[in-house]
């Protein structure tokens, strides 16, 4: 794991200082080791920081091939490189190392860019083919690694993250307003676009080239299959497999020569990738839950700690208090880079904190397992309101429908309203992973909103509409991994892991098991409004019944609470003239009064990120250096109380 940067100077005038500059600026991805490398024509250069994890000794980065001629820069885990390593040396090819880096680099050269079929695993990187005078760069199947680029007068720049792009002297800092318009719908912004104007984003199982004749261009190299019928199936059959599956990536994801944990809410995903864990170690796992104090509504200690307790884990907990809320804002909003406006980054800085404070460098988490088996709550609702819009648009003369759904305005929230008039509208069903602003809302609060492009339009042109329950599946998927997953959870998990120099490692995102998921018949997965049916029935067994029973409850963070803690920050940042460029101050002012009044803080949480990332990097004021996020109390318990029960060791 590490993160690399890349400079490509058509002009051959590379400097290594701006190299090692914006390399620096990584230093919280790779604190164990800086590497450099410049062309011998001074046309193209990577830098590297590396967190070392396998291979301790060897695996150096940069890194290349025998005769100089191919050179990775790489960051992330392939967790299939032992498999790849023996079929590589059944063609001759020989290995001075144990690091899956030198394996990525050995199958280049192997396959070429058909290599990307054979990792498996979460990655981004870059590589130069001296040979053919061609950069080739990737980006892993669910986009659980970064990479972004940008252009300069002499070439292009790509680096894991932008923070380290800003370091070329080259590149302005400006607010993309179309990327805005999408930001405050989707909480972040779709690839290519950044919230930066003139960064880009490389879209997950995408990859690229970049060459003098041919310039840059991008491709998606992996899709989802299709779900086609399975004629019939044992559903017995089918949770066996899956249950192997799951095993078998828990297992993979394993792979460290450093201390490994695992995040444990006790709810279904957490505790099945405990219980797989533990029949692959012979020490007790460490296990490691977060919870806000005096908010019971969000605190699953109790059943993280049963789950411990049933497994024998060293487990440990962090408890947040509002004071912890203000103080890690500045470090959020740096190691965002573009805001992420869910308020989980919170719990998720801190838990990775304490995670790296207890010795642990690796962890496991649950991402992906509600995307692939229909594990949210929101199913319940998208699938018969779907059905229920199918049935009316047969029934119903159109312009009859339209005024029907006119008058749900009077008893439904606006945003689930305008979600409800546009399904109709479109014939398409509702957009089950935009949580944002509505239209109507951006309208009043947006300066200039007029011609800024349409979430629906970018949705229905991107993934496509659908008329039956097995396509409103295939569309919603399609969403979760083109955008929602990689741009949204998987970037929370990635920035504020690596933040404390944390790698996070997901098995439910390990290929087979997703292509696996995406084949099995939808009523398999969700059927009567309940969801993960195969998973749950796959670990019968193998997690206390009582996880396999109980209501999910989600992993939030209590916004309402941070109201008053927050007013006079939010009053402040908000209200701001630069602000004002973007904003209509009487709505901003009628977000700040209706949060005070509802206790809901939303729309407060979405203004607020974008507000202090403005100031932080687009003004240059950094954060980091401000008084007002210094708050009285428990004065450096930055990761709240943090607990070991050694009972479990």
């Amino acid at each position: 794991m590490c993160g690399f940067v890349g400079l490509v100077d058509t002009n051959h005038e590379l400097e290594a200082e701006l190299l090692i500059r914006m390399r620096d600026a990584l230093v919280h991805r790779g604190p164990d080791e800086a590497g450099l490398w410049v062309s011998p024509d001074r046309g193209i250069g990577f830098g590297t920081r590396r967190l070392k994890i396998i291979d301790l000794v060897a695996g150096q980065q940069p890194m290349a091939n025998a005769d100089g001629t191919v050179v990775l820069a790489y960051n992330g885990e392939v967790y299939n490189h032992r498999a790849l390593r023996a079929e590589l040396e059944g063609t001759g090819r020989r290995f001075k190392t144990r690091c899956d880096t030198e394996v990525v680099l050995a199958a280049y050269e192997e396959y070429g860019e058909d290599c990307l079929a054979r990792l498996d695993g979460m990655f981004a990187f870059a590589i130069w083919d001296a040979r053919r005078r061609r950069l080739f760069f990737a980006r892993d199947r669910a986009g659980e690694k970064p990479l972004y680029y940008a252009q300069t007068r002499k070439g292009w720049i790509f680096a894991s993250e932008i923070k380290a792009l800003l370091e070329h002297p080259e590149l302005g800092r400006a607010v993309d307003l179309e990327a805005l318009s999408y930001y405050l719908t989707f909480l972040t912004t779709p690839p290519p676009s950044t919230l930066f104007s003139g960064i880009s984003k490389l879209a997950a199982a995408h990859c690229g080239s970049w060459s003098a004749e041919d310039g840059l261009r991008t491709w998606r190299w992996w899709d989802l299959p299709a779900r086609e019928p399975m004629g019939e199936v044992d559903e017995r059959e089918l949770a066996a497999e899956l249950r192997d599956l799951f095993e078998a990536s828990v297992e993979e994801r394993m792979m460290s020569d450093v201390p490994i944990g695992v995040y444990l809410s006790g709810g279904v995903d957490s505790s099945a990738n405990v219980a797989f864990m533990c029949r692959h170690t012979d020490e007790p796992l460490r296990t490691f839950s977060v919870a806000f104090a005096d908010e019971p509504s969000l605190d699953e200690l109790g059943h993280a700690r049963a789950v411990a307790e049933f497994f024998g884990t060293n487990h440990h907990e962090v408890v947040l208090h509002d004071e912890d809320v203000i103080r890690c804002l500045p470090d959020l909003i740096h190691h965002q880079d573009e805001p992420i406006a869910d308020p989980v980054c919170v719990p998720l800085f801190h838990l990775a904190r304490a995670t790296k404070a207890n010795g642990v460098t690796v962890v496991q988490v649950g991402e992906g397992s509600d995307e692939s088996f229909f594990g949210y709550p929101i199913h319940a609702q998208v699938f018969p309101a779907a059905r229920t819009l199918r049935r009316a648009n047969r029934l119903l003369p159109r312009p009859l429908l339209l005024a029907a759904v006119r008058g749900l305005s009077l008893v439904v929230q606006e945003h689930k309203h305008e979600f409800i008039r546009e399904s109709v509208a479109r014939g398409i069903p509702p957009p089950h992973a935009v949580f944002g602003l509505s239209e109507r809302h951006k309208k009043r609060l947006l300066v200039g909103h007029n011609g800024r492009p349409s979430p629906y339009d970018f949705l229905t042109s991107t993934f496509g509409s659908a008329s039956t329950d097995d396509e409103l599946a295939a569309v919603g998927l399609a969403h979760e991994f083109g955008l929602r997953m990689p741009e949204l959870l998987l970037m929370r998990i990635d920035k504020m892991t690596m933040a404390s120099s944390v790698e996070a490692r997901a098995p439910y995102l390990d290929p087979q098991l997703v292509e696996f998921a995406a084949r099995v018949p939808l009523p398999l997965h969700w059927a009567n409004g309940d969801g993960k049916l195969l998973l749950k029935r796959a670990l019968v067994g193998s997690v206390p019944e009582s996880v396999l029973t109980r209501k999910k409850q989600g992993f939030g963070a209590p916004v309402w609470r941070w109201l008053s803690s927050l007013r006079q920050i939010a009053e402040q940042e908000l209200l701001r003239p630069a602000m004002f460029e973007y904003f209509e101050p009487t709505e901003i002012r009628s977000v700040l009064d209706r949060a005070r009044a509802t206790r809901s803080g939303f729309e407060f949480w979405v203004l607020l990120n974008f507000a202090l990332w403005h100031r932080h990097w687009i003004e240059g004021d950094d954060l980091r250096d401000s008084a007002a996020f210094s708050t009285g109390g428990r004065q450096g318990e930055l990761v709240g109380a943090v607990h070991s029960d050694s009972s479990h060791s």
